[in-house]
């Protein structure tokens, strides 16, 4: 599929091959094809995010019951594997991955060369950030079967969280070319915002929800992404239809209830906000809700509170190492939010760069290295944040403070200047 402008054409001086041009050009595209709607059915076709949670556990069952009967069936493994996989994610058990990836190394002692295990295992090592085994498997995956859309999806996860952005463009054309659906559409949303085009990022994501289902996690999740990206814009009556429309298909999706929670924190509506962190963190306990939560306390004065939340965010990320995942982002960018001792943000945000060097980790470490008292390196790594001009109120506001402690003043208003306009900005920053 042929890719076209839509916009007029951008002049980059200096810029050097081909791979560059797409890195750049892709958030102005549009598409020539209309999205394919998401099918029920066959296992080639198995997408454990359209499973409503109160099946999972009988899909398990079933599965379950069926390797019993037949053991070492792949298809059913997988598919085991797979349901396992989407459970941990909603429902934040994560001890279910060991028993996710016994079921895709049975399918891979037997036959290395089963695209859907390999898959299967990049889908695996992605939930737990090991980004570059999440590369390598989907690269396995692609070269059993090079016609799989999913493969490329996962594939172009890694490179953006490896900050391998134009990998990542080229790597989701191929998706786009192959099957135009919720899966590549979204993903062409998120590149977009990526690049700071907002308007582009909005449209690619209302092709995504045409292609979806209503009442599907999976186009209810990029109903809320829609929203996001409105909040970003300072669109915040259509950010809220957005979140209640997703709350009316999907009710106590937990997503949609931490949108108009934050959305609330915006508007000073503190209570409310309260009882939304509240709703979203009964159904999924996440580090970044509780963190919210935390934030809502202290707005309201309630700074033992807040401490106690913030405690609990880091400790149930640190609780993730048991499970393999590695939480040393998320520890970088909570560690400064609750003004934990530098040299431990510090040496946290160093490997997350190390192990992911993606735009939030370079705002991570440019944060950190200015909280210890290292400006021209914290200066350094808040310019690779900057670089694709990404609408992020936070880097604006870091590298604001960064170029004041500089002694650059100008810079510095003109940074905080664009921070204080987007709405995103915390409002404890």
């Amino acid at each position: 599929m042929m890719l076209k402008m839509n916009k007029k054409p951008l002049v980059f001086a200096g810029l050097i091959g081909a791979a560059l041009l797409a890195f750049y050009l892709l958030p102005h595209f549009h598409f020539d094809k209309k999205p394919i709607a998401l099918q029920n059915g066959g296992f080639a076709d198995f997408r454990p995010v359209s499973l409503p949670m109160q099946n999972i556990d009988r899909v398990i069952n079933k599965l379950d019951e069926r390797n019993r009967r037949w053991p070492a069936n792949p298809q059913t493994l997988v598919r085991l594997g797979q349901a396992f996989l989407q459970k941990a994610r909603l429902g934040g058990d994560f001890s279910l991955y060991w028993r996710a990836e016994q079921c895709f190394q049975a399918v891979l002692e037997r036959d290395a060369s089963n695209a859907e295990a390999q898959a299967g295992m990049a889908e695996l090592c992605a939930q737990r950030h090991h980004f570059s085994s999440a590369l390598a498997w989907a690269n396995r995956a692609i070269k059993q079967n090079p016609y799989r859309a999913r493969y490329y999806g996962l594939l172009a996860d890694a490179q953006l969280e490896l900050g391998r952005y134009a990998e990542a463009v080229q790597t989701i054309e191929k998706m786009i070319e192959l099957r135009p659906d919720l899966a590549s559409y979204s993903r062409v949303s998120h590149v977009r915002e990526l690049h700071g085009d907002l308007e582009g990022a909005i449209e690619a994501m209302g092709l995504a929800l045409d292609a979806g289902i209503p009442g599907k996690r999976g186009t209810e999740w990029c109903r809320v992404q829609l929203g996001h990206l409105y909040f970003l814009g300072n669109e915040l009556e259509r950010a809220e239809i957005q979140y209640v429309k997703a709350q009316y298909f999907l009710p106590g999706f937990a997503p949609a209830l931490a949108g108009l929670a934050k959305l609330r924190m915006t508007q000073n509506r503190w209570q409310e906000a309260l009882e939304y962190f509240h709703q979203a963190i009964s159904r999924n306990p996440l580090p970044d809700y509780i963190a919210g939560q935390a934030e809502v306390y202290l707005a309201l004065g309630d700074t033992v509170t807040a401490r106690s939340q913030y405690e609990l965010a880091w400790k149930l990320l640190e609780s993730e190492r048991e499970m393999g995942i590695r939480p040393e982002l998320e520890l970088a960018v909570l560690g400064g939010r609750m003004g934990y001792e530098a040299s431990t943000v510090l040496e946290l945000a160093q490997q997350a760069y190390q192990e992911r060097p993606s735009l939030m980790a370079a705002d991570a470490l440019a944060w950190a290295w200015y909280r210890a008292g290292h400006f021209t390196e914290a200066q350094r790594y808040s310019q690779k944040a900057l670089r694709l001009g990404s609408k992020n109120a936070t880097f604006y506001y870091h590298a604001g403070m960064i170029a004041r402690a500089l002694g650059n003043r100008a810079l510095a208003r003109s940074y905080l200047k664009k921070a204080l306009a987007m709405r995103s900005l915390s409002p404890q920053l």
